[in-house]
C-alpha cells in the first residue's frame, strides 16, 4: 500500500533522484534507487516482489534489475543484519565496508562484462 502512496504521489522518483550519486558509485541506473532502499531495509524477499512488479510494469529493465540484485545479495538488510552482528559484538563499520565494498565490485564487473558483450568496451553508466 505504502508503494502505491509513494508512486501516485511521484516520491519514489523523487528518492530514486536523491539517492542518484550513491547509485552512480555502485554503477547502478537511478530507476533502481527505491527498490535499492526496499532491499536495504526490508530485505530480499518484498523487495524481490516489488522488483518483479516494477519489471512487469516497464519501470525498471531486466538488465537494471539484474545489476541491482548483484548489488543486493551482497548488502540486502543492511539495517537487520547488521544490527544482529552489532549485537554479537561486531564493529558495524568492518561490516558495513566489506559488504558494500564486495557490492561495488561485483556490480562494475558484471557491468564491464555487459559491456564487452556488447561491443563496448568501457565502464560507463
Amino acid at each position: 500500500m505504502l508503494y502505491n502512496i509513494l508512486n501516485h504521489y511521484n516520491h519514489i522518483e523523487k528518492l530514486s533522484r536523491g539517492l542518484s550519486p550513491f547509485l552512480k558509485i555502485f554503477g547502478l541506473p537511478e530507476n533502481t534507487g527505491f527498490l535499492l532502499l526496499i532491499g536495504y531495509i526490508v530485505g530480499l524477499a518484498y523487495g524481490g516482489a516489488l522488483m518483479m512488479d516494477q519489471i512487469k510494469e516497464g519501470q525498471v529493465t531486466r538488465t537494471d534489475a539484474n545489476l541491482l540484485n548483484h548489488h543486493l545479495a551482497l548488502s540486502h538488510s543492511v539495517i537487520e543484519d547488521n544490527l544482529l552482528f552489532v549485537a554479537l559484538g561486531v564493529s558495524i563499520w568492518w561490516i558495513l565496508a566489506v559488504r558494500l565494498s564486495l557490492a561495488w565490485v561485483v556490480v562494475w564487473v558484471r557491468r564491464f562484462i555487459l559491456n564487452m558483450r556488447r561491443g563496448k568496451l568501457s565502464f560507463s553508466i
